[in-house]
């Protein structure tokens, strides 16, 4: 066992603290994690979206409201529900914190854009919505997996295409990895 010389100890606790209180390191230390966060998020996103859950165009539609959970209104009239994901409703009178941060992800990413959407050919269900995978700007990344990587959805277990659902779990799994949501 070799001992480091004096002059190359690691600095103790109350030098750290002095580091950490200095409010120009905190703000460059911060500034610079996040960003590295962000890219690789959409590196890795823009690599996984070759097409895993593209399905038939079914035209674009203008979001004009949010509903309970994942459930967008468009323009004209159309209910989608976003396909491949679950989310916390708001509707039921027990609104917590991970209904509202959720809400207002959905709202901040596709409230009054157009949306390209894409669904399988049985994507409508009993209620008549569509579930559709929804593709803002022309984007070539679903609402879905920003969504997922933002730990502000899950993955429902009614996906049926298994490239579809294991390229929703791995956007899932980044968030759990990150312990976000």
């Amino acid at each position: 066992l070799r001992i480091a010389p004096p002059s190359r100890r690691i600095p103790d606790i109350r030098s750290w603290r002095m580091i950490f209180s200095d409010s120009e390191f905190q703000h460059r230390f911060f500034f610079t994690a996040a960003a590295t966060v962000l890219l690789s998020l959409t590196q890795v996103a823009a690599a996984e979206t070759n097409s895993t859950c593209r399905f038939e165009s079914i035209g674009t539609a203008r979001i004009v409201a949010i509903g309970d959970g994942h459930i967008l209104r468009t323009a004209d009239g159309r209910m989608i529900r976003l396909a491949g994901i679950g989310m916390p409703y708001s509707g039921d009178g027990r609104t917590g914190p991970a209904a509202l941060a959720s809400r207002s992800t959905l709202e901040r990413l596709v409230l009054e854009q157009d949306v390209a959407l894409a669904a399988p050919p049985d994507a409508t269900d009993r209620y008549g919505r569509i579930a559709a995978f929804a593709f803002v700007n022309g984007s070539e990344t679903p609402v879905q997996y920003t969504l997922l990587a933002q730990g502000q959805a899950w993955v429902s277990a009614r996906v049926q295409e298994k490239a579809c659902a294991q390229a929703l779990l791995a956007e899932e799994r980044k968030a759990r990895e990150a312990k976000w949501g």
